[in-house]
């Protein structure tokens, strides 16, 4: 599931693509041919010096001179020029007027780093602009002091300044593919994006660091950052020019600020100085900003605090880091992130002492889904005495971390203190036994036999929210609505016990077919701010609306949960689950490469051994077999079954499914059709109709709509929303051999931007009118399904794959663009001169054979052929 891609470093140094700058150097151009130039102003590092020597090189038709200015040239007279200039003829010259006449044959003048131009210089260039007929395209840094002269240039109006900005995050991913020669994971894209903030500099920097590290890889078929950012020493370098000198007092702050940010300004301003944190604010090395009632202070640029840290030794980084806790400890822990800062400090600092403190930022960082920062604090709680809470913490982090025998490990031998515990511990091992281990027996005999000695109706509830969830998991709805029901009737539970329940009636609902329902409870909880409870929520979400044919929906909770799952930190069973989903919607809509992409991109996330791995790899199958590749689809069945955990129902039904796509394209259409029987039943017997409707519609788009019919119409009044009474109308209109009823629901599933099922309707609808004879239609419909398969690269799925448009002569195919530009048959006739019965019955000819009806229809056939 991996590509190669050829990658050195030699390569990327001097192959870095030119991205994202396109308008600028239209612009730019336009400005030169139409101008006397143009200056392009910016920060160091963002492409201005690039920008201009190609906006230079293009400009064709001028002889062309170029300077650059450097601090050592400043201090001559036209020092930047010194290379174009011969020696002055005498001291009673008038060397302005001298040296621009030296210059006189240059039509386009470049200048790189312009505001480092000398006075004479800068004079030059101005004199040669306003009065010499030269073009200029020149360069300044923004923020650098600039000589009168050339900021004249854009002040009197001779030439455009045009700003040039960083990098936006679609412009570093284009920067980023090319470079690398091959896809980006979007993640690793908005990693360097931050980190870089869009300097092309600094980006291809990191990128070389990743490289030479190992950090940067490919993985799943695309470039991933794994593991922690590397500074090289030539990185370092940039950083510490752009930094500059410091004085100590400087430097006591930024590494204050580089350990410690975002850190209150006037607490900083306590342990340094507010006049020289004042000072480093006008340098633009730090950012000062309102958050709330407070004055946050931060590094101006995210690798100013690599650079900072890198400097630092062990001992001084342990000074710096205590400095930091004594002074947000005496100030009081007022806000929940200050406990896992604090805790984190003395951690570092080796001053790690008080098992309370760290379990609170163990919940912080648990809670944010920084896991790896979780593990560390609960080991430390456990070594300073944090007990059972600090082992069960721990448990819980490792299993969130796919490494579930260690979970299970820490587990054993555990002293529980209260039933509290008790239940803790139930609800973290049966979780790891069920979902992590995949001994579901086990985890339901150890749930029933701990509940049973629990006499408090808190903890009997506990218990049965915990059964409701495997029984749910498991595909048994009828057990979980029961075990829910027993839950109500305990009585009001605590505040985070009711906020577990919502996710599993959205689970029960989505599945069971009440899928209106489950939208409803996704739409009225979307301000949910535990991420595991919202995670979920978005993923039941994703099902439900896909149930009711609104793939927008399902997209938008798709990209909810994915940036979740970014943002709160490397949670990879989140990342591979909504990857997944998106995967489904692209698959659905004909986007097979992107399906393909995803898909990939989240198996490589995949353990060894997953409870997603059902879901994951049986979506790859499904878009490979969609696909036509019927060889890797089976591989990835294979694959799904030697590492897929555990056999519920979001596990074993995408497989499934996928198995009946896997054996149509390989050919055995009747083990197909066998599979979706069986399949489509066994969804039925446990009430998942979710997924009977899919299996049953397979069946439909298979040519085996008889066996589906009767079932999908009882689904139609049974499940929730429009769109299972859209299939369920297909199934009729194919048994029935409906040729205009299979043409009217191919337009609407395409109006539901499932284009592949409107493919198939339309080329299904082509056969039954070539049956009845109605050549007409059967091209029409042909010619439709073409069209949409069009729209759908790569996907060959049974009904489409031999799908073809007639070809056209050449005569026809001109006949047939002119009349689609408007032509009218006697225009046509004179400016082919060809008689205007002889177009008419070209015209004729093209009608028949596309199956279209007047030009209008034509020209958009012809645009699609084109």
């Amino acid at each position: 599931m991996s590509m190669a891609y050829s990658f050195t470093l030699d390569a990327v140094r001097t192959t870095w693509p030119f991205a994202g700058r396109m308008a600028q150097l239209a612009a730019m151009g336009a400005a030169i041919r139409g101008g006397r130039g143009v200056v392009v102003a910016g920060p160091a590092g963002v492409g201005k010096s690039r920008l201009a020597a190609r906006a230079v090189s293009e400009a064709a038709g001028f002889s062309v001179a170029a300077v650059r200015a450097t601090e050592a040239a400043a201090e001559l007279p036209f020092g930047a020029f010194a290379h174009l200039l011969p020696a002055p003829p005498s001291d009673r010259v008038n060397p302005l007027q001298w040296a621009a006449g030296e210059l006189s044959a240059t039509g386009l003048l470049l200048v790189d780093d312009a505001h480092l131009l000398d006075g004479a210089s800068a004079a030059l260039v101005h004199h040669l602009v306003r009065y010499g007929g030269v073009r200029v395209v020149a360069t300044v840094r923004t923020g650098e002091a600039t000589a009168d002269a050339v900021i004249a240039l854009w002040k009197d109006g001779l030439v455009p300044r045009l700003e040039l900005a960083p990098l936006s995050v679609e412009e570093a991913g284009d920067a980023l593919g090319g470079a690398l020669g091959g896809p980006v994971e979007e993640r690793t894209v908005r990693r360097l994006w931050e980190v870089s903030q869009g300097n092309p500099l600094f980006l291809r920097e990191l990128v070389l660091a990743g490289q030479a590290t190992g950090s940067l890889g490919v993985g799943g078929g695309s470039w991933r950052w794994q593991g922690e950012l590397a500074v090289t020493t030539r990185l370092r370098e940039l950083v510490d020019r752009r930094i500059g000198a410091v004085t100590d007092a400087e430097r006591e702050v930024l590494e204050l600020v580089a350990y410690g940010e975002p850190f209150g300004a006037e607490l900083l301003g306590r342990l340094g100085s507010a006049q020289v944190l004042e000072g480093l604010e006008d340098r633009q090395l730090v950012s000062v900003v309102v958050e709330g009632r407070r004055l946050q202070v931060r590094l101006a640029h995210p690798l100013y605090g690599q650079a900072v840290r890198a400097r630092c030794g062990t001992l001084r980084t342990r000074r710096v880091l205590l400095r930091l806790a004594e002074a947000v400890e005496a100030a009081g822990l007022r806000r929940r992130e200050d406990a896992l800062r604090v805790a984190l400090w003395r951690l570092d600092s080796g001053t790690a002492a008080d098992p309370r403190l760290l379990l609170e930022a163990c919940r912080v960082a648990r809670l944010a889904r920084d896991l790896g920062l979780a593990e560390r604090l609960a080991r430390a709680a456990s070594a300073a005495g944090g007990g059972a809470e600090a082992d069960l913490h721990l448990s819980r982090i490792l299993h969130y971390m796919d490494r579930y025998e260690e979970a299970e490990e820490v587990l054993q031998g555990v002293r529980l203190a209260d039933d509290l515990q008790r239940m803790e511990y139930v609800a973290a091992r049966s979780f790891n036994l069920y979902w992590g281990l995949g001994r579901e027996g086990e985890a339901r005999a150890l749930a029933d036999e701990v509940g049973a000695g629990m006499s408090e109706p808190v903890y009997r509830q506990g218990m049965d929210v915990l059964r409701a969830v495997m029984d749910s998991f498991a595909g048994d709805l009828v057990a979980a609505e029961a075990g829910l029901a027993r839950v109500v009737a305990l009585g009001p539970l605590p505040e985070e016990g009711a906020r577990s329940l919502t996710p599993l009636r959205v689970s029960v609902c989505a599945f069971d077919g009440r899928a209106v329902q489950a939208l409803e409870l996704v739409e009225g909880n979307s301000s949910e701010a535990f991420p595991s409870y919202q995670a979920a929520l978005l993923e039941y979400g994703v099902v439900a609306a896909l149930l009711v044919g609104d793939l927008r929906a399902a997209e938008r909770y798709s990209a909810a949960g994915l940036r979740l799952a970014e943002e709160f930190g490397a949670w990879n069973r989140a990342l591979v689950g909504f990857g997944v989903d998106r995967a489904r919607v692209c698959r659905l809509r004909g986007e097979s490469d992107e399906a393909l992409r995803l898909c990939r991109e989240a198996a490589a996330r995949l353990p060894r051994r997953s409870v997603y791995a059902g879901g994951c790899l049986g979506e790859l199958a499904h878009v490979l077999a969609m696909r036509g590749d019927a060889a890797a689809a089976g591989d990835a069945l294979r694959a799904a079954a030697e590492m897929t955990v555990s056999q519920g129902h979001s596990v074993v039904f995408p497989v499934r499914l996928a198995r009946t796509w896997v054996l149509a394209v390989g050919g055995d259409l009747a083990a197909a059709v066998r599979n979706g029987v069986e399949t489509a039943g066994e969804a039925a017997s446990r009430g998942l109709r979710a997924y009977e409707v899919t299996a049953w519609h397979d069946l439909v788009r298979l040519g085996a709509a008889h066996l589906a019919e009767s079932r999908l119409a009882r689904l139609a009044g049974e499940v929730e929303g429009p769109l299972v009474g859209l299939l369920s109308r297909h199934a009729t209109a194919c048994v029935s051999k409906d040729g205009v009823g299979l043409d009217a629901l191919s337009a609407e599933f395409a109006a539901l931007e499932l284009r592949v099922h409107a493919a198939e309707a339309a080329a299904q609808a082509a056969v039954v009118h070539d049956g009845e004879g109605n050549v007409r239609a059967a091209q029409a419909s042909r010619t439709r399904a073409w069209s949409l398969a069009r729209d759908c690269p790569g996907v060959r799925t049974p009904a489409l794959v031999r799908l073809v448009l007639p070809e056209l002569t050449a005569r026809q195919r001109e006949v047939a663009a002119l009349a689609a530009e408007g032509l009218t048959n006697r225009q046509i006739a004179d400016r082919l001169v060809l008689s205007i019965r002889t177009v008419a019955n070209h015209l004729g000819a093209v009608y028949e054979r596309l199956g279209v009806g007047d030009r209008v229809a034509l020209g958009e056939i012809l645009s699609r052929l084109d």
